[in-house]
């Protein structure tokens, strides 16, 4: 049994059906108009490549991408690195996982210019990627950008704005630089599904 102590995770549920009754939306209602569908409790997604010492609290939506926390010594804290998984990305389970924040409050941050939907985009064009996600200023200039998800819709962009003030949040950018360290620091945890498991 994992043991899940983690206040800001509660708040986030508690924010996520908030914000859907205020921002209403025909689908995807709450944090799920910024790209993220928030699970009612936390699992271990079981695809392919998810480290079998992860716990999933949301998912994009989209070809099986989830978000969770490294599971270390069966605990899930507030100071657990959050994961995205990209089952899409065939090959090995190392290059479907990528460490995205070193716990959850760094991991919302790392949306709010973009939302987190395209953050499955990590695995395809982590460079790009990464600028994207840095700066306000970027603008998506191809239909491809827009169909990954680049680019909050009106909806996302009042539920963004309500995340930060209800959560104090300021963006938070990784250079390449960062981000590799990010995965030299975090991904040795993961421990991968064996091959006949999959």
């Amino acid at each position: 049994m994992v043991s899940i102590k983690h206040p800001l995770l509660h708040d986030l549920r508690q924010f996520d059906a908030e914000a859907a009754h205020r921002f209403p939306a025909k689908f995807d209602n709450g944090l799920g108009q910024m790209g993220m569908l928030i699970y009612s409790e936390c699992r271990n997604e079981g695809y392919w490549c998810t480290p079998k010492n992860s716990m999933a609290f949301a998912t994009t939506g989209g070809d099986g991408v989830h978000f969770s926390f490294i599971v270390e010594n069966n605990k899930v804290t507030e100071n657990s690195p959050v994961i995205v998984t990209v089952p899409a990305n065939s090959g090995e389970p190392e290059i479907a996982n990528l460490v995205v924040a070193d716990n959850l409050r760094n991991f919302l941050r790392f949306g709010l210019h973009r939302g987190y939907f395209a953050l499955e985009q990590l695995a395809y064009h982590r460079d790009f990627t990464l600028q994207a996600y840095s700066s306000s200023e970027w603008q998506p200039t191809e239909d491809w950008h827009y169909s990954v998800g680049y680019h909050l819709g009106d909806n996302g962009q009042r539920v963004r704005d309500f995340l930060v003030e209800r959560f104090d949040l300021t963006p938070l950018p990784y250079t390449v630089t960062e981000f590799e360290v990010l995965q030299d620091k975090y991904k040795p945890l993961l421990k991968y599904p064996a091959e006949n498991e999959w």
